[in-house]
């Protein structure tokens, strides 16, 4: 074959698999991929790209869905006065809605099995109406290729969804290009990205942000879950899902009022029952010269204050002792303890100051005051401290 024109036809074809694969391969695609250089039926449409079938891997292998690049189709049929212009680009894809439909329908009615090969995501995971969360763009093409393709996979090992975007100049022709798409966020890397961060574009409201390469992540994380509160919708991410066993202890924990508020922007899995057993407080009441009376009185004052509930929450302790600063009667003392936290730690810290102001005002329900005390475990190190719940409408 070599020396003829055959050979300088398979050039291309060898480098065009050798690009799909490294793609495969920078998106850590999990699932198995068969190349079948010549399984192409009408090779016509997809001339000069590729086929692609997506099947169920089993004895009969029966295709569920099948498509491809259609460039060469559409530039068959482009008109002579188009020609100047820049080539269109073609994605398609043919499902077979009746084999989907009739595979959902058993799906419904069997028992959830584990399979064997597969740890499959939750179905609910699959159907959204949002396109997906976060676009990753980049006005420099080898920056897209190269970062851009790094960045959206780290995004979807972190479970936010993502999609790279097409080549662009400027945000103005993402935004056009996009539209109807819905993203919340566009993240737009740069040659000095790793170094000095992203610029990310928040679509509503329409916001921009420096964020550090390190923060991006839980950044997003806590910003997709402020979206969600807003709109009133559920984050099925695995981060925000409790695993049964948590769930169970969480039900029979109830020998102290114990509120945990766990970010979601952080990464590793919070054990309840390990919080509460490890931020549980055995005060030792030290014997003295104190008269009788006075010993008594102040055991009853820390047993008063043990009956006070358990805010745990996990953050840095430079942050938990400028909490043990602050008044509840005196929202610039928060106010002054928010604005000088990093901005991946604002939010949470203010969701801080509203669980401790539900916990004061059940405190005084039923105009009986319960405690007037309660105490923060911060589960990241250890610490905990005991906190003032009293507010500047407490006498």
């Amino acid at each position: 074959m070599e020396g003829t024109h055959f050979a300088e036809r398979l050039t291309p074809i060898f480098a065009r698999i050798n690009s799909l694969v490294s793609y495969l391969q920078s998106f850590e695609v999990k699932r198995k991929v068969y190349v079948n250089p010549l399984g192409s039926l009408n090779d016509k449409f997809f001339r000069g790209s590729i086929l692609f079938q997506c099947i169920f891997d089993s004895k009969r292998r029966e295709v569920f869905a099948a498509g491809g690049r259609y460039d060469s189709l559409v530039q068959d049929f482009r008109p002579s006065v188009l020609a100047s212009r820049s080539q269109t680009h073609a994605v398609g894809f043919n499902l077979s809605w009746d084999v989907l439909s009739s595979i959902m329908v058993e799906y419904v009615k069997t028992p959830m099995r584990t399979s064997s090969k597969y740890v499959e995501a939750e179905m609910g995971a699959f159907w959204k109406t949002r396109r997906c969360d976060v676009l990753v763009a980049s006005f420099d093409p080898t920056v897209l290729r190269e970062t851009g393709v790094k960045l959206t996979q780290d995004l979807w090992a972190n479970d936010i969804s993502a999609e790279l975007a097409v080549d662009a100049s400027s945000l103005e022709e993402l935004l056009v290009k996009y539209k109807e798409h819905n993203h919340s966020w566009i993240v737009i890397a740069k040659q000095d990205s790793k170094e000095r961060g992203f610029k990310v574009r928040c679509l509503v409201p329409k916001e921009e942000f420096d964020i550090r390469n390190t923060e991006l992540i839980p950044w997003l994380r806590n910003e997709i879950r402020a979206r969600n509160t807003r709109e009133g919708t559920t984050d099925n991410s695995r981060y925000a899902r409790l695993s049964q066993s948590e769930a169970n202890a969480a039900v029979s924990e109830r020998a102290n009022d114990v509120r945990i508020l766990v970010p979601q922007h952080r990464s590793k899995k919070t054990n309840r029952r390990n919080i509460v057993e490890s931020g549980r407080l055995n005060p030792e009441i030290v014997p003295s010269r104190l008269t009788k009376t006075a010993l008594l009185r102040s055991r009853e004052v820390v047993e008063k204050a043990l009956e006070g509930p358990i805010a745990a929450i996990d953050t840095r302790d430079d942050l938990l002792d400028a909490i043990r600063d602050t008044r509840l009667s005196d929202p610039d003392s928060w106010r002054a303890v928010i604005q000088n936290a990093p901005l991946t730690e604002r939010k949470y810290l203010g969701q801080v100051q509203d669980l401790l102001l539900d916990l004061a005002s059940e405190s005084r329900a039923d105009g009986a005051e319960t405690s007037s005390n309660a105490f923060i475990y911060n589960f990241r190190t250890g610490s905990c401290i005991n906190y003032d719940l009293k507010t500047g409408n407490d006498r």
